[in-house]
């Protein structure tokens, strides 16, 4: 199956976790990507994999906080290829362990900064290009720890921020044919999980009523769904991936 041949995508935090499996999936269907990172060595590896597919992919150095980045990124993509981006994915975030009684003020800004700064700016400057298209998708990763909340309230807050953000991004974009949708993933079986301590982590799964973390392709599937024309009545919602553990 292949939904998204001649389309492009942009995927922020492209390089590694879960944001390399929605772009390695998506160019399995067709599709031709733009990774965004900041580790340029990570980024040339999944451009390399998409590559080996006979896909076409290149590499976005930039920083999702910055605006300027991301506009030169978004220009590069669409210089590259066909001078559209159709999709964009919000993938990239960052997660510290920061607790109530530990987190600074710097540390509450840094989360805040890469996790609802960074998505809102990326979807701010590629709506731009959507509008004149009049046809996009994007994307937000949001966390269940948005829904249930963590021992880290920097991180459970931004992406609870995300289902506010992707609602009204939803309503205004909407007239633009434009749809804007989050998924909302479990605990994943990423470096970013990695940080909990071994004790923390079975404890955590066995909560969960299907007794396993998800993978990140578990993701990329509910990812590449919502970015495909098969989710096109699908707006402003958030899709659950979570094996159970919240069920709304």
């Amino acid at each position: 199956m292949e939904r998204f041949t001649g389309k492009i995508a942009l995927v922020t935090g492209g390089s590694n976790g879960i944001g390399k499996a929605v772009a390695l999936r998506l160019a399995s269907e067709g599709a031709s990507i733009g990774i965004l990172a900041r580790n340029a060595e990570r980024m040339e590896s999944v451009v390399h994999e998409i590559r080996q597919m006979n896909r076409q992919a290149i590499m976005l150095l930039a920083d999702v906080t910055n605006a300027q980045q991301l506009r030169d990124a978004a220009r590069l993509l669409m210089d590259s290829f066909s001078g559209r981006i159709d999709i964009l994915v919000n993938s990239a975030g960052i997660y510290r362990r920061n607790s109530l009684e530990n987190m600074t003020p710097e540390m509450w800004d840094e989360t805040m900064d890469t996790n609802l700064k960074g998505t809102f700016l990326a979807s701010q400057i590629v709506s731009e290009t959507m509008k004149k298209q009049d046809y996009g998708k994007i994307v937000n990763i949001s966390s269940v720890s948005g829904q249930i909340g963590t021992s880290s309230p920097d991180y459970a807050a931004s992406k609870a921020a995300i289902f506010g953000l992707t609602r009204s991004l939803a309503a205004v974009l909407a007239p633009h044919h434009i749809n804007v949708n989050a998924v909302v993933p479990g605990p994943t079986d990423t470096d970013m999980l990695k940080v909990s301590p071994p004790d923390r982590l079975k404890s955590l799964i066995n909560q969960i009523p299907l007794k396993r973390l998800a993978t990140p392709e578990d993701i990329a599937s509910a990812t590449a769904f919502l970015c495909s024309d098969e989710a096109g009545y699908i707006t402003g919602s958030a899709l659950d991936v979570n094996g159970g553990l919240c069920m709304r």
